[in-house]
């Protein structure tokens, strides 16, 4: 039977809000962030209009203008300035702070009719605003009228945004952010918070982002209040609080500046619920981002190597559990690349290994449950072990009778590896969750058996031999297509799929194929020791020349430039299903925000290493990517907050195509009084 495709719905439905004990609001980056800039900040150089600045107005009450640590460099908005000029270099960007502690949204509204705000031509409105109106207006008139005012005040502002003509011709972008919940007890505390915040999601019209990761990061599911811990009183965040905000508004102007989309008058509130998906697996791969996910790992058991209980019990390991699969997706993951032996023995005569295609089986059946897809990837197979990515290994933890890289020297090995992926194809063609096939992870015989890391060089002397990788995948490819037309196929080039590689794979003319990399670069930064000094943003040799190197935002957009001329060139699709980074590097959240910006401002798809199991005899030791683990390298237990955790949570926020639903919009009306 054919595979179950993804169906791309739009739905208006006329639904009745009603208030329930959860004031939890499901998290979504329809995008991303909130705020401003300290007033004191403001570059004195700064003139509004100038062609080469950026203006971002920050509209809001005392949140926005940073109490009780209004004119410092810990309110949201200052810090916000620190990240784009950081990101962007100073005189990029000129962040206003408009916040005025007490201001309703009609007094937002009225001081935009009235001054000079304006006149500024912002580039980017970043619009925060609420809760004075539910302190001072919902003891009076009830909760259900002040989100009815309230939501269409904050429209009114909008459309008086949006009225508004640079003298560029250009209009600004609009950011509105749920407003954040607070300690309050009273019926117009967090509880009618969250009401307010959906009404603004349901209704409202002509914004460019919407987004609840102000609200998500601030609530408490247990107290249903906001996290104590982030707040100085009842009502305003504490210095780490206004770090949180700001980093959420750094994430959502780089996402409008990546993104290029707005959403015409009368479209609803721009729910990233709504996709631009055709009905197959392709679409996930061609266009914008749609999967963002993690990888999980498992290889073969060899009892004499591993012991009776480091890698499990099973013939593969280490064992995932529904727990493990159902977490990934609850933070927001909704694709799993699966880092998988292959299903074919890895030496002769290369014949099906049950226990393998078994394990595989169970871990598909897993995710499918969690409502994800998933890519199946083989590391090993017919000519190629495990330990070929434990070259440094030899006489350690294993001797030099384990290494197995045949499959660059014999025929019988590609043939039958080619094979295994025909038999693979025919098995998974129909699972409607398996949306790839990545051949071979991290092809390397540049490595295992002519150390050669120039890619012209070992082009020049390699080409057409069964070393090159170019003349084996379209085997693979056909064999592939023998069984099933229509799963994309994904392939990586040599050097371990390095990005500086992939200039160097050559196309097929198969239309359903995406290519890949794997980004680690620089390694001195990603794969640093425990108390290693290199930094992000950071200047360090990062290419082994024996010159140091400015490390930045800058450096990563440079080399993923590569990625643009392959794309331009051929006219095909690129994903990144493994990057990474070890939990101990300094900034490493900064790193992971703009990196994985980077990647979707071209579309990329996005798998991070590593998703780790919770078998504690191998979690607690090998854990270096394991960031549940937190910063401390001494720590082997997850814990639950970080600013890497924070940063991945807000990335996978974006994923709203699962394999389960049908995706479809929803417009809710105001809440309808009592």
């Amino acid at each position: 039977m054919a595979k179950t495709r993804l169906v791309s719905i739009v739905m208006l439905l006329s639904v009745v809000l009603l208030l329930t004990g959860s004031t939890g609001l499901s998290r979504r980056l329809t995008s991303a962030a909130d705020s401003g800039h300290s007033w004191l900040a403001l570059p004195v150089a700064f003139h509004p209009g100038e062609p080469d600045t950026r203006v971002v107005s920050c509209l809001g009450n005392s949140v926005t203008h940073g109490y009780p640590y209004v004119g410092s460099e810990s309110t949201y908005p200052a810090r916000l300035q620190t990240s784009l000029d950081s990101a962007h270099g100073p005189g990029a960007f000129a962040v206003i702070n408009h916040g005025v502690t007490g201001y309703r949204a009609d007094q937002v509204l009225s001081s935009l009719r009235e001054l000079d705000w304006m006149d500024e031509d912002p580039d980017i409105v970043l619009l925060m605003v609420g809760g004075n109106d539910f302190l001072q207006e919902a003891p009076v008139h009830g909760v259900a009228a002040t989100v009815n005012r309230t939501v269409a005040e904050v429209q009114a502002i909008v459309d008086l945004i949006k009225a508004h003509v640079n003298r560029d011709g250009s209009t600004p972008r609009v950011i509105v952010s749920a407003f954040i919940p607070n300690l309050l007890l009273e019926e117009w505390g967090s509880g009618a918070m969250a009401l307010y915040n959906t009404g603004l999601e349901a209704n409202l019209t002509d914004i460019d982002l919407w987004t609840t990761d102000n609200w998500d990061d601030f609530y408490d599911a247990e107290t249903e209040q906001a996290r104590a811990g982030l707040m100085v009183d009842p009502l305003h965040p504490n210095i780490e609080g206004y770090r949180i905000i700001a980093e959420n508004c750094y994430a959502a102007i780089e996402i409008l500046l990546s993104s290029g989309t707005t959403f015409p008058p009368g479209t609803g509130a721009p729910l990233s619920t709504v996709e631009d998906a055709s009905s197959d697996e392709w679409s996930l791969w061609s266009g914008q981002t749609r999967l963002r996910g993690a990888n999980i790992y498992q290889r073969r058991v060899y009892p004499e190597l591993d012991g009776e209980t480091f890698m499990g019990p099973g013939s593969v390991g280490p064992p995932y559990t529904q727990e493990d699969m159902d977490r990934l997706s609850g933070l927001g993951a909704n694709y799993v690349n699966i880092s998988h032996p292959g299903l074919f023995t890895e030496t002769p005569p290369y014949r099906l290994n049950e226990d393998v295609q078994s394990n595989l089986d169970d871990l598909l059946r897993m995710i499918e449950r969690a409502d994800m897809f998933a890519v199946i990837s083989f590391r090993t197979g017919p000519g190629r072990s495990e330990f070929t990515f434990h070259l440094e290994d030899v006489g350690d933890w294993f001797d030099q009778s384990y290494l197995n890289d045949q499959v660059w020297v014999e025929e019988t090995a590609q043939a039958a590896w080619a094979e295994m992926w025909k038999h693979t194809a025919r098995r998974y063609r129909d699972n409607a969750i398996v949306v790839g096939y990545d051949l071979m992870v991290e092809p390397n015989s540049n490595e295992v058996w002519l150390d050669e890391w120039d890619p012209e060089q070992f082009y020049a002397n390699h080409a057409g031999s069964l070393y090159d990788w170019n003349q084996f995948f379209p085997t693979i490819t056909e064999a592939i297509r023998e069984v099933d037309a229509e799963t994309p196929i994904l392939i990586g080039g040599m050097a371990y799929s390095a990005v500086d590689w992939l200039p160097y794979v050559e196309p097929t003319n198969d239309e359903r194929t995406v290519y890949m990399v794997h980004q680690y670069a620089p390694f001195a930064y990603t794969h640093q020791d425990p108390g290693g000094g290199n930094s992000y943003p950071g200047v360090f040799d990062t290419d082994w020349d024996g010159t140091p190197d400015q490390f930045n935002r800058s450096w990563l957009d440079g080399l993923l430039s590569t990625v643009d001329e392959f794309v331009t060139r051929h006219g095909v699709p690129v994903a990144v299903n493994e990057f990474g980074v070890v939990r101990w590097v300094p900034n490493a959240a900064s790193f992971m925000t703009d990196q994985t910006t980077l990647f979707e401002q071209r579309g990329m798809n996005h798998a991070l290493w590593l998703w780790e199991v919770s078998w504690t005899h191998y979690a607690d030791e090998v854990d270096a990517f394991n960031f549940r683990h937190g910063p401390d390298p001494a720590s082997h237990t997850d814990i639950q907050d970080s600013d890497l955790i924070r940063a991945i949570k807000t990335v996978w926020s974006r994923n709203t195509l699962r394999p389960s639903s049908e995706v479809f919009q929803v417009y809710l009306p105001l809440v309808a009084g009592s």
